[in-house]
């Protein structure tokens, strides 16, 4: 039996103080120590939201997990089937909730969280996650937005190896403090692979409270990358993409020529100079699907840009000039099927604001002829 054990050192509304001790079948394997959760400014959190932030932790690695203090009956409930491991921790009453407003955004200082921010109410929360080390050039370009920080030194264990739910720490934590009633991701189209979403609410996020409203599940980085070229300045989008990877990393090749692309095609400045130092080496072809998927797009904005990319098929580099891509600086209704309704008015109201318009009716069969194309390379794609 493989059992983690949360230990609370400190806690106090400016900071949370824990170890970690992982054992298996009742010998000590690991031990984290001084772990923490720091917030940027003093906040309201309950036990049920400490109890799902270190869920998110968890995974679903463990066959018996062990918290330090008690959680109401829902959220105990909620806890054990997303892990799918036995909870030892005291069950205490679930507590009524005051009426919940307004939108959370997990905000990460990205182009796709920036075009987020730009299609949400100007009172939206923000929260941010500080991992520090090698993050830290995040956190220099999202503090200009004053969001609320939750730091953590967990990114330096293998807890957030056990699930992508470590992402929900901030509005886990914060869920209390802002009362809000829908949580934002920027995340975007290409993350599911272009597949149809799955409908509700991610289940830790549900039992704190939230309604889940990824409002730009439904576009690709062309269209989120067009809304940003509109909504903020040259240079905050130049802090941007020097904040969103390191000087060697694929991402700042791959947004660096997406931003080009897009500006020329869409007759909008490029923020980017021409003096913008790059990776020397290529995207490699079939490795990643957001690489791919845009790889057309870019490609037929500049034929030039196809020595961008490296071990492209023939067959894909001779289909390129005769594809259709305008659905990609468009809206795919479909992922618009499962958000709030009431949310829909505004989102549509926004994304045309910035010229995104919703799905025409030979834009799906377009975005299937290129799944089509990449479905052979990426076996997720369906």
């Amino acid at each position: 039996m493989k059992t983690i054990e949360f230990r609370l050192l400190e806690r106090n509304p400016e900071l949370v103080r824990f170890d970690v001790i992982e054992s298996k079948d009742g010998g000590k394997t690991t031990e984290l120590n001084d772990l923490y959760f720091q917030f940027s400014e003093p906040i309201l959190y309950s036990h049920d939201d400490l109890a799902l932030a270190w869920a998110s932790l968890c995974g679903q690695q463990y066959d018996q997990i062990v918290f330090p203090s008690a959680v109401s009956e829902k959220v105990h409930r909620t806890i054990k089937s997303f892990t799918r491991s036995e909870l030892i921790a005291e069950i205490g009453q679930d507590q009524p909730r005051a009426s919940r407003s307004g939108h959370a955004l997990s905000f990460s200082g990205g182009l796709d969280s920036m075009a987020c921010l730009a299609l949400l109410p100007e009172d939206t929360k923000l929260v941010s996650i500080d991992f520090g080390g090698h993050f830290d050039r995040e956190r220099k370009f999202f503090q200009e937005f004053d969001p609320l920080i939750v730091s953590t030194n967990c990114r330096d264990t293998h807890l957030t190896d056990n699930s992508w739910a470590f992402m929900c720490i901030g509005a886990l934590l914060t869920s209390s403090h802002f009362n809000s009633k829908y949580h934002t991701f920027g995340s975007i189209f290409a993350s599911n692979m272009g597949n149809p979403p799955v409908p509700g609410t991610f289940s830790l996020l549900s039992a704190s409270g939230y309604q889940g409203a990824d409002l730009i599940k439904g576009l690709s980085e062309v269209a989120t990358t067009k809304i940003v070229l509109q909504a903020f300045s040259p240079s905050m989008i130049q802090r941007a993409f020097d904040s969103l990877a390191g000087p060697n990393d694929n991402k700042r090749l791959r947004k660096a020529a997406l931003i080009r692309a897009v500006s020329k095609t869409e007759g909008l400045p490029n923020p980017l100079p021409e003096t913008t130092p790059l990776p020397e080496r290529k995207l490699k072809f079939g490795h990643y699907f957001a690489d791919d998927f845009l790889s057309f797009y870019i490609a037929q904005s500049d034929p030039s840009a196809l020595g961008t990319f490296e071990n492209m098929p023939t067959d894909v580099r001779n289909a390129i000039d005769e594809l259709d891509l305008s659905f990609m600086a468009r809206l795919n209704t479909d992922f618009c099927e499962h958000l709030p309704k009431s949310l829909l008015p505004n989102l549509y109201a926004r994304t045309a604001d910035f010229g995104i318009l919703p799905y025409r009716s030979n834009d799906w069969a377009n975005l299937q002829q290129i799944k089509e194309i990449l479905s052979p390379i990426h076996s997720g794609v369906v």
